[in-house]
């Protein structure tokens, strides 16, 4: 591998180790945003950073084994990859659940991938270059810790929450090539490919049962059940995976690393490393946002002299390394760190900006140099074991910010709980016996410093200054008229007079105002009764107007009645006239007595007779026809082949189709045959009448008179009683007889009608006079409404005018009532800033103080992070030492 490939493949190696850190401090900024967006509790938020935290400490160990077994670029890989799924998952989550279940999953990876970083450098470039490796990826953790909170606050405020994950993908994509391609496989050849599942499933529960304790110990209560048990689960998990280590032939962790004094000295160091950057990057960035109360990329922006500082301190720390020896290196970045934090002891709500990036910078220095721990816990141990030294050594770490997390927390929840106690104390007594503050206010005042120094744990905003503020003021707001009637003054007869004076005037302007509203209401009330008296003329305009509307379609429709009752009289003769034919016509259906004027009945009578005369002359001439006919055929005696030839014509015409013919054949072969078949005139004759196919010319004679005589019959049974022409005829008569006498009553109607027609005129004309007065009526009213309204109007603002200045009065008078109290509130409200900061800075400085011993006193172990020999042999020593264990 030639140098410009070691350095590519390292690059793509630091990319990994940015992100396993930014994802920490980026994320954290996020919460409040997350929350509001789930809409849920900032109890349940918080598990997306202790869920990552636990995760890092707990697989830490693991990944550095497999990474050791199965080769550390392909547990890179694969840290990497899951590393950046799980921030695309987390980033498209849809509930708060799933993003912690991605969350813990982006855990892993990041596990996997922050041990392996050092063991791939080394092994990139030897370990006699390790400074360099610790070196460069102290500055770019550094870096990634500084940039975090900025980076995710621009995030959160230009783009969205989803972002702070999003951002992750392609520094992931990006390392994962540059290693694939330009990174070399490594193992540590000496472990075997077996997998210890005891010792694995032990180390892991061991740590998480502890990693979850210290974490949520303050959450569930470190006396609950819960917590004493996974404490106690811990230590026979760690005392299960102690002897099942010291019993395998291929431990998981092999125990005999710790017999190196420097490996067990560099893990205590960085232990304590971890514990003691909680106390500027937890403690002190809750006191400026909560105290201070500096808005989140304010505090995030001071918070970055730790990790720029750390970012140049961590390559120094390691050439000085080279030249003074990381013992010594060690040793000062601890003893720096503690002396930072004891110097943050001495903090309070005055000191400045640059005092606080000073103090940070102090820390920064001394984890810059401490980090130095990461060196020289590898650097008397085979390069070969740099994997699994690596994964202990930054599992320490996370297990001692945990434990800074739990300790640093607990002792500053008691600070400022007694810190409360004391502050809510002093000022409820300040406020008791302050003069100048009237009951009703003192009171409420006494209620929001209960409220706001409460003792609970899920609260933070309590103690801020701005919300005691607010509280104060709305107080002030809602009691007002308290003040302008109660208004006490000490020391200050001028302003005391003046409230008297401005009192007396509000008095007499109230009276006005009083004076001036009974007016209003009066003239309001004469304004309705106007409106209710226009609105009813309204309606009784509208009324009339209908009315005469109505009025005058009935004059136009009874003047056309009247109109048409004329011809009532024209009626009236033509049913006389009706009833006059009608007679006459009756008068035909009898015998008039006059031969000279014969009716109706007399003419059907005679024609009657005649027909019956003719219907017997008839039969008389058919029989004389009919004896005449068979006298010619029975005397002929050619009339058998006049027959036969008849027949011959008649089969002929059949053929022909000749319809005629065939009907005057067929009839004259039946005459001649009756007439030769029978022996005398008789018989002849009846079988004539007997045959309906013949036809003589006497026959078709006497069947029309015969007809004739029946139809004239009919007719004139219709002239006789009884004939349903004649009834029709009688009826007909009776009714127009009857119609005639009671036209006599369509004249009274006539007569009645042009009576009405008259009055309906005359009450048309009332109309008309009733609808002009109700419209001259509403005019008026409506003239004397809108008069009335200007009056309302300009009863309004000189309405609205006193009551301008009857408010000017009483907010004067309040107003000076509330500045003979403005001095006495104001006093209480500095007690409330000065007590607040004075005791609160008292109890984070407390929990520095007791923090910077406690860093202080292990900054000893830096001492035993190295010694005066050479690397080769105290190898060489370990890997002798090691085959005559195993033999």
């Amino acid at each position: 591998m030639n140098k410009k490939t070691k350095y590519i493949g390292f690059i793509g190696i630091l990319i990994a180790a940015f992100l396993g850190v930014i994802d920490s401090t980026i994320v954290n900024i996020a919460l409040p945003s997350i929350t509001d967006y789930f809409k849920a509790n900032l109890n349940d938020t918080s598990w997306i950073s202790t869920i990552y935290s636990l995760a890092l400490a707990v697989f830490m160990i693991t990944a550095s084994k497999l990474a050791d077994q199965f080769g550390r670029k392909k547990l890179m890989a694969i840290g990497l990859l899951i590393f950046g799924i799980s921030s695309t998952l987390c980033a498209m989550s849809n509930s708060l659940l799933f993003l912690i279940v991605m969350r813990f999953i982006q855990g892993i990876g990041g596990a996997i991938i922050t041990p392996i970083v050092l063991p791939m450098g080394i092994e990139i470039f030897g370990k006699e270059k390790m400074q360099i490796v610790v070196g460069a990826s102290g500055a770019i953790v550094g870096l990634a810790a500084a940039s975090g909170p900025p980076v995710g606050g621009i995030l959160i405020k230009y783009i969205n929450w989803q972002s702070v994950f999003f951002v992750n993908v392609p520094l992931a994509i990006i390392a994962l090539v540059l290693i694939l391609i330009f990174v070399d496989e490594s193992y540590d050849d000496t472990v075997s490919k077996s997998i210890d599942w005891l010792g694995m499933i032990m180390i892991t529960i061991s740590l998480f049962c502890l990693t979850f304790a210290l974490l949520k110990g303050k959450d569930y209560g470190w006396s609950s059940t819960i917590i004493l048990s996974l404490f106690i689960t811990f230590v026979v998990a760690l005392i299960i995976f102690i002897i099942a280590e010291l019993k395998v032939s291929a431990p998981m962790v092999e125990l005999d690393l710790f017999k190196e004094p420097t490996f067990t000295a560099s893990n205590i160091c960085y232990l304590i490393t971890g514990f003691g950057i909680m106390c500027p990057l937890l403690i002190f960035n809750y006191y400026l946002q909560n105290v201070m109360e500096y808005d989140t990329l304010k505090a995030a922006f001071i918070m970055m002299s730790v990790s720029l500082t750390t970012m140049f301190a961590t390559p120094i720390g390691s050439i000085l390394s080279k030249k003074i020896g990381t013992r010594v290196v060690n040793f000062i970045g601890i003893l720096i760190l503690g002396i930072a934090t004891f110097k943050l002891s001495y903090l309070s709500t005055d000191m400045t900006r640059g005092t606080m990036i000073f103090d940070l910078i102090i820390s920064g220095i001394g984890l810059g140099f401490s980090v130095q721990a990461l060196s020289s816990s590898v650097k008397y141990i085979p390069k070969e074991k740099s994997g699994m030294g690596s994964g202990i050594i930054n599992a320490a770490r996370q297990i001692g910010s945990c434990i800074g997390i739990a300790m640093l927390v607990s002792m500053l929840n008691g600070n400022v709980s007694t810190a409360k106690t004391d502050i809510k104390n002093n000022i409820t007594s300040y406020i008791d016996n302050k003069k100048g503050i009237i009951k009703p206010v003192r009171t409420e005042l006494v209620k929001i410093i209960d409220d706001k120094f409460k003792n609970t744990d899920n609260d933070k905003n309590t103690i801020s200054q701005s919300s005691i503020e607010k509280s104060v003021e709305k107080i002030i707001k809602d009691n007002k008229n308290l003040f302008s009637k109660n208004a006490t003054f000490y020391n200050n007869t001028t302003l005391k007079k003046l409230y008297d004076g401005t009192s007396t005037l509000r008095d007499g302007q109230n009276k006005v105002y009083d004076g001036q509203n009974a007016l209003n209401d009066g003239i309001e009330k004469l304004d309705n009764g106007l409106g209710t008296i226009y609105n009813g003329s309204n309606s009784l305009n509208s009324s009339l107007g209908t009315f005469n509307d109505g009025v005058s379609k009935l004059a136009a429709g009874s003047q056309k009645l009247a109109d048409g009752s004329q011809g009532i009289a024209t009626l009236v003769n033509g049913i006389n006239a009706l009833d006059s034919g009608s007679q006459k016509l009756m008068g035909q259906f009898s015998s008039s007595g006059d031969i000279n004027k014969p009716s109706l009945y007399d003419g059907i009578t005679a024609v009657d007779a005649g027909t019956q005369k003719v219907s017997d002359g008839v039969d008389s001439y058919a029989a004389a026809v009919n004896n005449t006919l068979y006298m010619m055929i029975k005397s002929n005696p050619a009339a058998a082949n006049l027959l036969d030839g008849y027949k011959n014509s008649f089969t002929k015409a059949m053929k022909a189709k000749d319809a005629e013919q065939v009907k005057m054949l067929s009839n004259m072969i039946s005459i001649y045959t009756a007439a030769i078949d029978s022996s005398s005139e008789g018989e002849f004759e009846n079988k004539l009448k007997g045959s309906e196919n013949v036809v003589s010319a006497g026959g078709e004679l006497e069947n029309g008179a015969k007809n004739l005589q029946g139809g004239v019959s009919k007719v004139a049974a219709q002239f006789n009683d009884g004939g349903a022409f004649k009834n029709g005829i009688s009826q007909l008569a009776a009714g127009t007889h009857t119609l005639s006498g009671a036209s006599q009553k369509l004249t009274q109607l006539k007569d009645g009608i042009e009576t009405i027609n008259t009055s309906i005129l005359k009450l048309s004309d009332g109309s008309e006079k009733l609808y002009d007065g109700s419209s001259k009526l509403k005019a008026g009213i409506y003239n004397a409404k809108g008069g009335n309204d200007k009056l309302m109007d300009g009863s309004n603002k000189l309405m609205s005018a006193s009551g301008k200045i009857n408010d000017g009065t009483e907010t004067l008078v309040t107003s000076i009532g509330m500045a003979g109290q403005k001095g006495a509130i104001q006093s209480v409200m500095d007690k409330v800033k000065s007590e607040k900061n004075d005791k609160l800075s008292n109890a984070f400085s407390k929990t520095f103080f007791i923090a910077s011993i406690i860093v202080m006193v292990f900054s000893v172990f830096g001492l035993f992070t190295d010694k005066k020999v050479k690397i080769e042999d105290e190898a060489r020593e370990y890997s002798e030492n090691k085959s005559l264990g195993n033999m």
